[in-house]
């Protein structure tokens, strides 16, 4: 996500880590001081920027516009940006609960209802459903949603991603709600949404940052398991306007601060329900998103950028990337040309991993994900 002698990684200190960001500084051609290794953890890392480190990011801050964006918000990140005289690009806990995916649905036991809801706001459809802490409310909210009409229903987590604890059954099944053991904490059962087959489904997912409202791209999913993404996402002008005018909403009503986005399926009614919210993190649209508008003027704009998700069998990332330029397949190339091909945004064995792959077409975008996922995959430590 590094620009090349603009932006600058401060990176705690612990195994592994250091090997992966300086491989990946030598692919995308970074100077040696915009990688910054603090001793210690994130949560030390207010004090563990200091002395010479503290004073050459002071004297680099002093030379232009700065802001510090961290993953998760901390109070050290906090003091540190204040120490540093920069903006920090975050949102605090208290907003990240208050506009996490708690307020799409409220709690079936109103008297634990608090803090903001979107039902509000007109711009949005959001699936009918409830929250629910216990087998009681479980069944209660199922009552309710029968009552309304509701005829399918899926069970989720609150903190959830990509596909994980989801579960669907029929309206009338209310077995599965009394095995249910909320292994993942609170859940939402929510009317499922009707959409076209499979392989027709249209799920749009635009990030935000700040006030800022990012460009759609599409997701791909295999069944109720999140892929990748696609950009330009390939939807009509009107669905793309859509989905920006309900971000923009949103982003006035919520008044972010940090990283987060929106994800969005279309119906058979025709209607776009907001299905998720992740808000207080950087998700995988961005990646997508920043690799294509850094490259776009050096590569043909009827290209198709698309991400794809996979698990590592190994942490050897200069391995990898060794074997990707073998291959042909890493972008950019060994003598800095762009060009179809793959990068490695994500690579960690025990937390997963993610190629962004720029194709002249989508058929070339996917089959350039499939050689370098089997490439990933035929590495072991």
């Amino acid at each position: 996500m590094l620009r090349p002698g603009i932006d600058i990684a401060i990176v705690p200190f612990y195994d592994g880590v250091q090997n992966i960001v300086y491989a990946l500084a030598e692919l995308l051609g970074l100077e040696s001081w915009q990688i910054q290794i603090a001793p210690g953890t994130f949560a030390q890392l207010e004090t563990c920027v200091c002395g010479n480190m503290e004073a050459e990011l002071k004297q680099r801050i002093s030379l232009g516009s700065w802001v510090l964006v961290t993953y998760h918000h901390h109070p050290g990140a906090v003091r540190l940006s204040r120490r540093l005289g920069i903006p920090l690009v975050c949102d605090s806990w208290e907003w990240r609960e208050n506009w996490g995916k708690r307020c799409l649905h409220p709690h079936i036991n109103l008297v634990q209802n608090s803090g903001p809801s979107l039902e509000e706001l007109s711009e949005f459809c959001v699936p009918r459903g409830f929250m629910a802490d216990t087998t009681d409310e479980l069944l209660e909210a199922s009552r309710r949603l029968r009552a309304g009409g509701v005829k399918k229903m899926l069970l989720k987590p609150v903190d959830g991603d990509g596909g994980v604890g989801i579960e669907y059954f029929s309206a009338i099944d209310d077995g599965l709600l009394r095995r249910h053991g909320f292994a993942h904490g609170t859940m939402i059962l929510e009317e499922n949404v009707v959409t076209s087959a499979r392989s027709a489904i249209v799920a749009p997912s635009i990030h935000i940052c700040g006030g800022h409202v990012g460009v759609p791209a599409r997701q791909a999913l295999a069944g109720d398991t999140f892929l990748g993404l696609r950009y330009p996402s390939g939807l009509s002008d009107d669905m793309c306007q859509s989905v920006v005018r309900m971000a923009r909403a949103f982003v006035q009503r919520a008044q972010p601060t940090g990283l987060g986005g929106l994800d969005f399926i279309q119906g058979t009614d025709g209607h776009m329900y907001l299905i998720d919210l992740n808000v207080g993190r950087m998700t995988e649209a961005m990646p997508l998103i920043f690799c294509a508008e850094q490259h776009g003027q050096e590569l043909s704009t009827s290209g198709v950028w698309m991400s794809r998700k996979f698990t590592p069998e190994s942490d050897n990332l200069p391995g990898l990337l060794q074997q990707l330029t073998e291959d042909g397949l890493l972008l950019p190339a060994a003598n800095g040309a762009i060009h179809s091909g793959v990068m490695p945004i994500v690579y960690r064995k025990d937390y997963g991993g993610m190629f962004v792959a720029y194709g002249t077409t989508s058929a070339e975008a996917r089959e350039l994900l499939d050689n370098a996922v089997a490439v990933a995959q035929a590495l072991t430590d």
